[in-house]
C-alpha cells in the first residue's frame, strides 16, 4: 500500500471516529496511525457531544502531524528526491487550517510563546468577574469576557460582556455578530440557555475592538428558574470560510443562589 492510499484511509477512519462510529481495529494501517487515531478516540471521548468546531480542530491537528512527518522524511532523502510542490494539496491547505484553528490549543500545550504587551481585560462598567487572554502567533482575535457580579439572587440580571480585539495585523471582518454565548451549567456540563448568533457584520481595523452585552434573566431553555455554578462557552465564528475560535482563557464562571 502506498503512503498516499494510507493516508487516505486514516482520514476515512478519523472521519468515523469524529462522527461517533466505533472503527474496531484497524490492521491495514501502520502502527504511527493507529496511535493517531486512538488519540482522536480519547479527545472525542473527553466530551458527551463534540462540536464541529471541536471536530474541526481535533481533525486539523492530527492531519498537521501527518504534515510534519512528511516533511522529515522528505528532508531525510533529501530535496531532490521529492519535491514539495508534488505533495498532495490537502496537505497545504491542512498547514494554514491548522494555523488559524489550533492557535488556542497549541498555547495551552505550551508550544507559542507567547507575544509580550498584548493582554487585555475587559474594564467597561462594573465588570467584576473577567478574564484575560493574551494574544499567540497566528491569532487573529483576542477574547477578553466578563459579568457585572460573581454571585446573583435569584431573578437578578446576569449581564455578560464580550470584547473582541483584532491582533492579526489587518483588517478583519466578522460576520453574524454577537457570536453564539452559552450559559453552561459547571455540573452537568450542558447549556442552561443560548444566545444566537446575529445578523451584524463588522470590520475592526488592527486593534480595534467591540463589545457586546448578554443579558440573562436566569432562565433556562423552558422558562425555568435556574440556580448553582455557571460558566460562559463561545462558539467559533466563520472567517474566509473557516471556523475562528473564540477564548477568553480564563474560564467566566458566577453562580446563583437558591430559592430556598
Amino acid at each position: 500500500m502506498t503512503r498516499d492510499d494510507m493516508e487516505k484511509r486514516f482520514s476515512a477512519y478519523l472521519d468515523r471516529i469524529l462522527a461517533g462510529e466505533d472503527v474496531g481495529a484497524t490492521p491495514d494501517l501502520d502502527e504511527k496511525y493507529r496511535d493517531d487515531l486512538e488519540f482522536a478516540r480519547k479527545m472525542v471521548g473527553l466530551r458527551v457531544t463534540p462540536s464541529p468546531a471541536y471536530q474541526a480542530r481535533l481533525r486539523a491537528e492530527l492531519l498537521h502531524k501527518l504534515v510534519e512527518r512528511d516533511i522529515k522524511q522528505h528532508e531525510k532523502r533529501g530535496l531532490m528526491d521529492r519535491p514539495f510542490w508534488r505533495q498532495p494539496l490537502w496537505q497545504g491547505i491542512t498547514i494554514v487550517v491548522f494555523v488559524v484553528l489550533m492557535g488556542v490549543i497549541l498555547w495551552r500545550a505550551g508550544v507559542f510563546p507567547t507575544i509580550e504587551g498584548t493582554s487585555t481585560t475587559t474594564t467597561s462598567g462594573t465588570t467584576t468577574s473577567a478574564s484575560t487572554t493574551t494574544a499567540t502567533k497566528g491569532q487573529l482575535l483576542v477574547v477578553s469576557a466578563g459579568t457585572d457580579m460573581p454571585v446573583y439572587t435569584p431573578g437578578e440580571t446576569v449581564t455578560i460582556q464580550i470584547t473582541l480585539r483584532n491582533v492579526s495585523g489587518g483588517l478583519i471582518t466578522l460576520n453574524k455578530l454577537p457570536p453564539i454565548l452559552s450559559i453552561m451549567s459547571a455540573d452537568t456540563g450542558q447549556p442552561a440557555y443560548t444566545f444566537q448568533a446575529g445578523a451584524t457584520a463588522l470590520t475592526l481595523p488592527q486593534n480595534g475592538s467591540t463589545t457586546f452585552t448578554y443579558d440573562w434573566d436566569q432562565r433556562d431553555f423552558y422558562g425555568q428558574q435556574v440556580a448553582g455554578r455557571y460558566y460562559i462557552e463561545l462558539e467559533d465564528l466563520e472567517y474566509n470560510g473557516m471556523p475562528l475560535p473564540l477564548d477568553p482563557g480564563t474560564p467566566v464562571e458566577f453562580d446563583i443562589l437558591d430559592a430556598y
